[in-house]
Formats: structure tokens, sequence, C-alpha cells
């Protein structure tokens, strides 16, 4: 790989980013790619969170870089969370997961099959799995038309599988 880079792999709930980050990491070099999802030091549904974990994930990433290695950081996020103004963002790449909002709520709802997956849903995030599949479904199109203003690698993820969208991806590096 001639540039490093820092890969933002971003969507809504359900669009495949866990799922891709953990296909790269078995397809990677752990000695030429680092690998972070924003939800791995603990979620935290506050304001702010996701704002901080990006910056501490970019300052690692940003010392990875100096090595010589290219860090991929999975998680929702938009672009303005992404992209510093103030900053040369040459060496950044977003790439957003996207699905329609009827994959979206399919694959959210069937995370959750049983009664007893979706109580304990209910219990830790004070919603219901359909509130929460109805909201990211309806938000889908709006996340995608924001990223529509700036720089970024769309995979649409509806009728591929997560082999096909890590090759995408790995396309995408080399």
């Amino acid at each position: 790989m001639s540039n490093n880079e820092i890969c933002f792999i971003t969507g809504s709930c359900g669009a495949g980013k866990t799922s891709v980050l953990e296909l790269l990491k078995s397809k990677l070099s752990k000695e030429l790619y680092d690998f972070h999802d924003l939800d791995e030091r603990g979620f935290k549904p506050i304001e702010g969170w996701i704002e901080g974990e990006l910056q501490y994930f970019k300052e690692q990433a940003e010392n990875k870089l100096k090595e010589g290695i290219t860090t991929f950081i999975s998680g929702f996020s938009r672009p303005a969370e992404i992209l510093d103004p103030l900053q040369d963002n040459n060496h950044l790449k977003i790439i957003l997961l996207h699905a329609s909002p009827e994959v979206i709520r399919a694959r959210i709802m069937g995370r959750y099959p049983s009664e007893e997956s979706k109580d304990i849903f209910l219990k830790k995030h004070n919603k219901t799995v359909e509130k929460f599949a109805d909201d990211n479904a309806n938000y889908v199109l709006k996340l995608k038309k924001d990223f529509e203003l700036y720089p970024i690698y769309t995979i649409n993820t509806d009728n591929i599988g997560l082999e096909e969208v890590a090759q995408k991806i790995i396309e995408l590096i080399k």
C-alpha cells in the first residue's frame, strides 16, 4: 500500500459496520492495519460521547500513521464529527455503508428474534426494538444525504454479503 490512511467505516445501525470490521480484521495484516470500533471502550448514551471517542481514536490513528499503519475506525458518526475543517483531511477516507430503510429495519429486527431478547433490549435502552428499528430506518436516507456533500465512498449493502463489502473496502485502500 502506498499511502497510509485513517479509514472511517460509518452508517446507520444495521448497515454492517461491526460485522465488516471483524471480517477485515481476519483478512488484513495486523502489522499493517489497526482496527477499532467506537464502542470498544464502552458505549455511553450521553451528549458528546461520539465526538470524544472519535477524537480518541483519531489521535491513536495519527500515531499509527507515523508507524506506517492504516487504521480502520468503525461506528456511527456524521461527516462533521469526522472531518476537521481546520485540518488537512487528505489522509482520511470515509466509507459509508448504506442500506435501504426496509433492509435496515429487517436487520435490526432480526437481531432480536425472541420476546426475551426484546425485553432485555427494552430494559437496557428504554425503547422497544420496533421503535429503535423504525428510528434507524427513518434516519438512513437523511444520513446518506448528509454525506453526499463530502468526498466519501458509499457501498450499498442491500443485496451483497459481508465478503463482497469487505472486498470492496480492500480495493478502496489498495
